[in-house]
C-alpha cells in the first residue's frame, strides 16, 4: 500500500514505527499522528469515533 487518505506516503514512512518480532522479522506500523490524520480524513463514523481514543493515547501513552 502506498497511499491512504489524508497522509502523504513519504511523511508516513519517515514517521513509521518499526517493531522487531524476531531476529530477521521487522514490521512497519503507521505512526500515531499519521493514523489519526488518516482516520479524520476518511469520514467513516467508526474512524471518527476512533480518533478520540487515539488522541487520548497520544496524551497519555
Amino acid at each position: 500500500m502506498t497511499s491512504i487518505d489524508g497522509v502523504i506516503f513519504e511523511e508516513a514512512y519517515s514517521e513509521r514505527l518499526i517493531i522487531e518480532l524476531d531476529d530477521d522479522l521487522k514490521v512497519n506500523y503507521i505512526g500515531l499522528d499519521e493514523l489519526i490524520k488518516n482516520k479524520k480524513s476518511s469520514g467513516r463514523k467508526i474512524d471518527i469515533a476512533d480518533v478520540a481514543d487515539l488522541e487520548k493515547k497520544r496524551e497519555n501513552p
